[in-house]
């Protein structure tokens, strides 16, 4: 059965073709550079998507990262600090160490990202350009990667790589506001690597193969998934899935692909007696907590659990009766993927 589009798409679907048309032209002005595009000294690589909502940046920008550590790089993340309330022209989240702003200023990814990279800083801005520059004149950087960059092409990247839901890699096909695609799929053309991530990944059909080889002839496909591995409480304690086996769960989470977050939970043996989804980036209040605790005591759950994304932005110490985890997961991209990668850092 289809799934009704929300009332903002139908209201928006007359504007969608005009704002197609207008990031069209928006890409060909800065191929043509009648916008200024700023190149940094070092390799600049752009994890995106396609599509509003979530495909899985978050987690493949912190596996590049650590990948890029790993082999002697000093790479930083640099991100826009989406929904911060960060305001000045550049705001270092962390230099490597512990986040430096709580979530609520830095914007729920960036202090996700600087908690789980010691060693790398992330830094945001709007002008994704300027904290580029900082991070290689001020952090030491010799590589950036940029986390949702694929749209910010006022940045000169070197490496592109889109992710794309599997199931529904162009969303429902219309153009915001009428749908959820940022621009029009012919944008594919940008693209050096594509990644299909969760659900339907492993095998997509033949068509969309065939799509995807006409949008970006040439551009290697890669599926991927999210390998659940343990639980983490809001003080950084962790706990294995194991220890809850059998324990009914009720989850919650404000993300752009909730669905994902449930069949996850289920893949991993989580027992979810109930799941309420937000808004993506959703601020939780104590009173969201306190409903979403009534409504898994209604339902026998015994714990709560979320994305980790959600857990920080519930603040350092949420107050809730029922235990409360955050599912952490690692992206499991397939064979090849880190190889392009490192061949690619190794230049020519």
């Amino acid at each position: 059965m289809a799934v009704k589009a929300p009332s903002w798409q139908v209201l928006g679907r007359p504007f969608g073709p005009l704002y197609g048309r207008l990031m069209t032209w928006r890409a060909w002005a800065y191929r043509r550079r009648l916008f200024a595009v700023t190149r940094l000294p070092v390799p600049v690589v752009s994890v995106g998507n396609l599509t509003l909502g979530g495909t899985g940046k978050t987690p493949l920008v912190v596996h590049l990262a650590r990948l890029a550590q790993a082999h002697g790089r000093r790479p930083a993340v640099v991100s826009r600090g989406y929904r911060g309330t960060a305001a000045g022209p550049v705001t270092v989240v962390s230099r490597g160490g512990p986040p430096l702003i709580d979530a609520a200023t830095a914007g729920d990814e960036p202090f996700l990202m600087a908690r789980l990279l010691p060693g790398v800083p992330v830094i945001i801005s709007r002008r994704r350009a300027l904290a580029g520059w900082h991070a290689v004149r001020e952090l030491a950087a010799d590589l950036v990667i940029l986390d949702d960059g694929f749209q910010h092409l006022a940045l000169a990247r070197d490496l592109d790589i889109v992710l794309l839901a599997g199931e529904t890699p162009f969303g429902n096909g219309r153009i915001f506001p009428g749908g959820l695609l940022r621009e029009p799929a012919s944008a594919l053309a940008r693209a050096q690597v594509l990644v299909l991530t969760g659900q339907g990944a492993d095998r997509p059909a033949p068509d969309l193969a065939a799509l995807l080889d006409r949008l970006a002839p040439g551009c290697p496909v890669f599926a991927s998934h999210y390998q659940p591995k343990d639980l983490v409480d809001a003080g950084q304690e962790r706990q294995s899935l194991a220890a809850v086996q059998g324990l009914p769960a009720f989850a919650f989470s404000g993300i752009g692909n909730p669905d994902s977050f449930a069949a996850t939970l289920r893949a991993a043996g989580v027992t979810v007696a109930g799941h309420r989804a937000f808004a993506d980036h959703h601020a939780y209040s104590r009173a969201d907590l306190e409903r979403l605790t009534a409504a898994a005591l209604r339902c026998g759950a015994r714990w709560l659990v979320t994305t980790e994304k959600d857990l920080v932005r519930l603040g350092p110490r949420p107050d809730s009766p029922l235990p409360l985890r955050a599912l952490t997961v690692a992206p499991r991209v397939a064979a090849g993927f880190d190889r392009l990668f490192l061949d690619w850092l190794a230049g020519p």
